[in-house]
């Protein structure tokens, strides 16, 4: 069983090179691409939140009341009556 078990410590090299390389592309701390995922999850969040605290504000210092509707956008086709 041993004879049939011939490898190339070069070619071993290389694809343990290239799986610790994807890997370290993918969790590599603050530059990896699952944090920049992550980051670019909380900055969506956060502009999510300051628009709908700017809405509310806008909408209180004009004297308008606002609701869920006003602070979706007028491009959230989720409180639209369907036709």
């Amino acid at each position: 069983m041993a004879e049939n078990m011939n490898y190339n410590p070069i070619e071993a090299l290389l694809i343990f090179s290239g799986l610790l390389g994807l890997v370290m592309l993918i969790v590599w701390p603050e530059h990896g691409l699952w944090f920049r995922f992550k980051r670019t999850m909380q900055n969506h969040k956060r502009i999510l939140m300051e628009d709908a605290l700017k809405e509310i504000y806008e909408s209180e210092r004009n004297g308008q009341d606002y609701s869920i509707k006003s602070l979706a956008g007028p491009d959230d086709r989720r409180f639209k009556p369907s036709a």
